[in-house]
């Protein structure tokens, strides 16, 4: 309707529900439905993810650089003033990105190391081309942090791990740990109990990788490390509360 009163009331839910429908139909333009849900993100945040544009990112490395040259300054020295339309297009390619967490060819639908090592190269080649590469180093960190457990149910999958014993830049690292670590979100205080029950965790899955996966299991060691920490911080933090 011309006001768009009716679509304005509706909940994200009936919104995102709308677009499964879309989905379902066989006969709909992939493109007009990933004009839609660039259009309709807001209503994503918290009801499923865009399956078009997530789609469309796994097959083209390039439109995720691009995607990323708009929230990050290309590496240059000089800064110039961005616009007003400059920013509302890094928000919304932001918004996009945050949406992006399936790491290509290393999936529950689809893996293939062929695949994901094209992506990865692929996606290198374009930020080098157009400078930003220390943006794609740090974004591909993070979205190798929502890789699955792999054949052995030790985190990450196989196919992660042999990138990370070739690939050992600390800053890809530390993105990969910071962003494993921000997938945990929100989460009930234990006085540190659940903390050092993690760390634990990590530390045994370290010991069943260090022979073969030995700069993995450093990560995952690292890992453990931080929550050992955030253990006792969590302890202290109790005792203080009771005196």
């Amino acid at each position: 309707e011309p006001s768009g009163m009716t679509l304005a009331s509706l909940h994200a839910d009936v919104i995102v529900d709308l677009f499964e429908k879309i989905y379902n139909d066989c006969n709909a333009d992939e493109v007009q439905i990933v004009k839609l849900e660039i259009a309709f993100l807001p209503f994503f945040k918290y009801y499923g993810h865009p399956k078009n544009i997530v789609r469309y990112l796994q097959s083209h490395p390039d439109e995720y650089v691009y995607l990323l040259s708009k929230v990050d300054k290309p590496n240059k020295s000089e800064e110039s003033p961005i616009s007003e339309e400059q920013r509302k297009e890094a928000k919304v390619a932001h918004d996009i990105l945050e949406h992006f967490c399936i790491i290509p060819g290393c999936n529950t639908e689809q893996l293939s190391e062929e695949i994901f090592k094209n992506w990865v190269y692929r996606g290198q080649c374009c930020a080098q081309e157009i400078g930003c590469s220390e943006a794609f180093e740090l974004s591909l960190g993070k979205l190798l942090s929502y890789a699955p457990n792999g054949m052995d149910g030790i985190f990450p999958h196989e196919i992660v791990r042999k990138y990370l014993e070739t690939n050992t830049s600390s800053t890809l690292i530390n993105e990969f740990i910071i962003g494993k670590r921000n997938q945990r979100g929100v989460h009930v205080v234990t006085g540190g109990i659940e903390e050092k029950e993690m760390a634990r965790s990590y530390y045994a899955q370290a010991e069943e990788l260090r022979i073969t996966y030995p700069n993995t299991a450093a990560i995952l060691e690292r890992l453990g490390d931080d929550y050992n920490r955030e253990s006792l911080y969590e302890q202290k933090k109790e005792l203080m509360n009771f005196y």
